[in-house]
C-alpha cells in the first residue's frame, strides 16, 4: 500500500477587504466631484439637437426682434428733443448718430429682423442684427433694459449656429438646389446611356 502524505492547504495570504466592507467611507479624490458633472454638462451640451428647436426659436426671436426695432422708431427723434444724454460708463466719447444716420440704423436693424424671422440669409442678417442692435442700445443708458444684454448675446450666438436650417427661406433655397443637381446628374446619365 503506498504511503500517502496529506499536506495542509497554505495558509490564504491575508487580503485586506475593501473599504465598504469595513464600514469605511473612502473619500473621492479632490475634485472629482466637479470633473464629474464638468463631463455631464459638457456630454449635455453638446448632444445633438433637432434643427426644429433652432428653428422655432429663430421665428419666435425674430418676431420679438421686430416688435422691439419698431419699438425704438422713435428714438432719434427723442434724442432731438432731449436735452441731456446719459451715456454709458467708458462710452462717453461716442457722439450718438444723428437722426439720419439713427433712422437708417433703425431701419437696417428693422430688416435684418425681418430677414431673421423669415431665415433668409439668416447668417448675415442675424450679425446685421446684433451690430445694429448692439449699437442702438449703447447710444444712451436711459433705454437700458436687462434683457437688452441677453438679446445682444443671443444674437452674436445665433450668427455663429445654423439656425436657418429649418423652416427658414435658406433651407428651402438648399432644398430646390440640390434637387435641381440630382436632376441634372440624372439627365447627363441618361444622355449618356443614350449615346451608347
Amino acid at each position: 500500500m503506498p504511503l500517502t502524505i496529506r499536506r495542509h492547504p497554505l495558509p490564504a495570504p491575508a487580503v485586506p477587504s475593501p473599504p465598504h466592507a469595513r464600514g469605511e467611507v473612502r473619500r473621492p479624490a479632490f475634485g472629482a466631484r466637479w470633473r464629474a458633472l464638468g463631463h455631464r454638462l459638457h456630454a449635455w451640451l453638446t448632444q445633438p439637437v433637432h434643427p426644429t428647436t433652432l428653428g422655432v426659436f429663430r421665428l419666435l426671436f425674430g418676431l420679438c426682434m421686430v416688435m422691439q426695432a419698431r419699438h425704438f422708431g422713435h428714438m432719434y427723434d427723442d434724442f432731438v428733443e432731449s436735452k441731456l444724454l446719459l451715456s454709458y460708463p467708458g462710452l462717453g466719447w461716442v457722439p450718438p448718430a444723428g437722426p439720419a444716420v439713427g433712422n437708417a440704423i433703425l431701419l437696417a436693424n428693422l430688416v435684418a429682423a425681418v430677414l431673421v424671422a423669415v431665415g433668409l440669409r439668416t447668417r448675415e442678417a442675424t450679425l446685421v442684427l446684433c451690430v445694429t442692435f448692439s449699437f442702438l442700445f449703447l447710444q444712451c443708458e436711459s433705454f437700458f433694459n436687462n434683457h437688452y444684454i441677453l438679446i445682444c448675446h443671443a444674437t452674436l450666438l445665433g450668427a455663429f449656429t445654423d439656425w436657418g436650417h429649418w423652416a427658414s427661406v435658406d433651407a428651402a433655397i438648399r432644398y430646390f438646389r440640390e434637387v435641381r443637381r440630382e436632376l441634372k446628374s440624372d439627365q447627363q446619365v441618361f444622355h449618356h446611356c443614350r449615346a451608347i
